[in-house]
Formats: C-alpha cells, sequence, structure tokens
C-alpha cells in the first residue's frame, strides 16, 4: 500500500519574497524554524540575536527560563505564525531551534 504524501496548510504569517530579501540585506543571515504539527506547518523568521539581547536573556534567565526564551523570541522575530507566540508547544518548540543557533559555529583557541 502507497503512503499518500500529507498535505500541510503553511501558516508564515504572510510574509513575502520581498520581504525575505529585505530582511537578508538589512539583517544578513535571516533563519527560518519550521514547526510542524497536525495538518499545519508553521513558519517563523528570525535573525540572530544582538549582544542586548544575549545580556538581557543572560540575566533573565538567572530566574526564569521561558520569560527569558520569550526575550530571545521576541528580540530575533521578524515574522512569521503568530501562532507560535501564543501557543507554548508550538513556542517551546521554535525556542529549542533558536538555541541551536550558537551550535552552528566552531572555534578554536591556540597557542602561537
Amino acid at each position: 500500500m502507497e503512503q499518500e504524501d500529507k498535505v500541510l496548510r503553511e501558516i508564515n504569517g504572510g510574509v513575502t519574497d520581498e520581504q525575505l530579501t529585505a530582511w537578508k540585506r538589512r539583517y544578513g543571515k535571516v533563519m527560518i524554524v519550521e514547526i510542524e504539527e497536525d495538518d499545519e506547518l508553521h513558519k517563523v523568521y528570525l535573525h540572530r540575536p544582538s549582544l542586548d539581547t544575549m545580556a538581557a536573556v543572560s540575566k533573565i534567565g538567572k530566574t526564569n527560563d521561558v520569560e527569558s526564551a520569550k526575550v530571545m523570541l521576541a528580540n530575533c522575530w521578524l515574522g512569521g505564525s503568530e501562532a507560535v507566540k501564543d501557543d507554548a508547544v508550538l513556542f517551546m518548540e521554535a525556542t529549542k531551534q533558536l538555541s541551536k543557533i550558537f551550535e552552528r559555529c566552531t572555534s578554536r583557541l591556540k597557542n602561537l
């Protein structure tokens, strides 16, 4: 028996290709988080956090992990599915992916 391809309803907050191009010009790097749930594909567009954002996230994170995640998402948010901001499950999945931004870089320390 063949498996049917699942058709997902894409929810991206009305973001257009033109908007993506403008964001890339302004922020350099733009990331997308895609969250699939049931028959929906929620898309969220983010830019890299600033040092000020990281300082706020670090400070708030000492007492409240969820609030620090809210600060991170809010300050990196460019557009996308608004449901991600309000639905706890979608929110946590998006912030989990956002935290992976720091895994994309590598570094080395060498004695000279």
